[in-house]
């Protein structure tokens, strides 16, 4: 659930770097198990929609609420991309996850 189109953004990476990101903040799965995600880059023009590229994210992990420990704290690129006015919600307390 949550956003599932993004516009692409010009940020700046950590090397200060300026790139193209599309940043989905609000993603969520809710059934256990393990999953890819296929993002597929789309070009715009008056003769409607052409696919430009796509890729496959590496494989990961959704716990069920009653396995899930936790969230992890927000990473270096998060925290970046929060700076530069993304709307992240950002975690900085590794121990609040479930015992």
């Amino acid at each position: 659930t949550g956003e599932t189109i993004q516009t692409p953004e010009k940020l700046r990476l950590l090397d200060e770097r300026q790139a193209a990101l599309c940043v989905f903040a609000k993603l969520s799965i809710r059934m256990p198990g393990m999953f890819r995600l296929k993002f597929t880059l789309y070009e715009t023009s008056k003769l409607g929609l052409c696919e430009v590229g796509h890729t496959v994210s590496e494989p990961f992990e959704v716990f069920s609420p009653k396995l899930f420990t936790g969230m992890r704290e927000s990473t270096l690129f998060t925290r970046h991309l929060a700076t530069q006015g993304i709307k992240i919600k950002l975690r900085t307390d590794t121990n609040a996850g479930r015992a």
